[in-house]
């Protein structure tokens, strides 16, 4: 099974930088992924195309309650950091587009109002504060998903993740398709 649309890809062999929770990558124009495991928490990858650069972030909860807390566990903090990095490789604010992943109900049985849909909540308020358009989304549910960003060309993969407890369930791969403009 291909972890990234190959159709996506460049024809040379690509450096695969994993961001765990907490944290922040930007790589502007190499020939790189960004990938990341999401449940409960939220990913948001900004994108210049223009300028090939894009990076992502990976945060557990929306907002901090410790005022000293800088870490990028919190979306207020991982986003903040997000668009430092982007602009200090050379993005425009104006030439940034969004995508959001993550955000799944992963405890059983779903819950309405989880730390999922709170992160994704999140996620569109403050790139609506910052008028950035979302692009693209794959949100929610019930399943773990792994991403795959090639920051070159903006495609993202997602691949939704079997659960232990659901046996028949099969792993999903796929490009993720943007919304019209």
């Amino acid at each position: 099974m291909s972890l990234v649309d190959p159709d996506q890809l460049s024809s040379g062999p690509l450096a695969v930088t994993d961001v765990g929770p907490g944290d922040v990558a930007v790589n502007g124009g190499a020939d790189t992924v960004l990938t990341t495991l999401l449940g409960s928490c939220v990913s948001v990858c900004l994108l210049d195309r223009p300028r090939r650069i894009g990076g992502l972030n990976h945060f557990l909860l929306p907002r901090r309650h410790d005022p000293s807390d800088h870490s990028a566990r919190y979306g207020d903090t991982a986003m903040a950091r997000l668009m430092a990095e982007m602009t200090r490789a050379g993005a425009e604010e104006s030439d940034l587009i969004a995508k959001i992943f993550g955000g799944a109900d992963i405890l059983k049985p779903p819950r309405s109002g989880s730390i999922g849909q709170a992160n994704i909540a999140f996620a569109r308020q403050i790139l609506n504060e910052w008028n950035i358009p979302i692009h693209a989304e794959d949100t929610g549910g019930t399943r773990a998903r792994r991403i795959f960003l090639v920051p070159r060309t903006g495609s993202v993969s997602v691949h939704l993740i079997r659960t232990t407890t659901d046996p028949h369930a099969s792993v999903r791969g796929a490009a993720v398709r943007e919304r019209p403009s």
